[in-house]
């Protein structure tokens, strides 16, 4: 199980460097429009969120009982997986995860990026997350389980690379780039 969550998580750690990679600080803040979030705020939300997932890993449950068995996911990959993937739904975030200026640039984005992903699989290779019946409330998606909230980081991150790689592909993103 963890082999499989390490290299997910890896990829798609690597994808999202990758489109990030040689962006200027202008660019990682220019806006299609003041609904649509920046490459920076895109960023700025994944790492909210997935330090939040981090301090859900961590979390041991005190009730043995649910420790007697591994508990599997309650919504799964594959649905989270589509959940995340249609765009065409617009989520709006918790305020306890919306963009807000708490980085001040892109480097420091990716090195909090970075430094969580590297936490969450050395946690997962050294086997330091209890994986038990123990339920964490997601906003949108319910009760969910350690497994489900590793797909849901997994899959969270994608759906927002993919909205970082439509900022980059925006006219106007081109323009602007050209333009500095």
């Amino acid at each position: 199980m963890a082999t499989e969550f390490i290299e997910e998580l890896e990829s798609t750690e690597a994808k999202l460097l990758a489109d990030i990679t040689d962006l200027t600080e202008e660019q990682s803040k220019y806006k299609i429009s003041p609904e649509v979030w920046s490459v920076h705020e895109c960023m700025e939300h994944i790492v909210i969120v997935e330090v939040s997932v981090y301090r859900i890993l961590c979390k041991e449950n005190s009730d043995s009982a649910s420790r007697i068995a591994e508990h599997d996911e309650i919504i799964g990959r594959k649905r989270i997986a589509d959940q995340q993937a249609d765009r065409s739904v617009k989520r709006i975030a918790s305020d306890n995860v919306k963009p807000m200026g708490r980085f001040s640039n892109l480097t420091e984005l990716r090195d909090k990026f970075v430094s969580n992903r590297k936490r969450i699989c050395d946690g997962l290779r050294n086997n330091e997350f209890v994986f038990d019946r123990q339920l964490f409330m997601h906003p949108v998606l319910g009760e969910l389980t350690k497994k489900d909230w590793l797909h849901f980081m997994i899959h969270h991150t994608e759906r927002h690379r993919v909205q970082i790689e439509d900022v980059k592909a925006n006219v106007g993103f081109s323009i602007y780039a050209k333009s500095l």
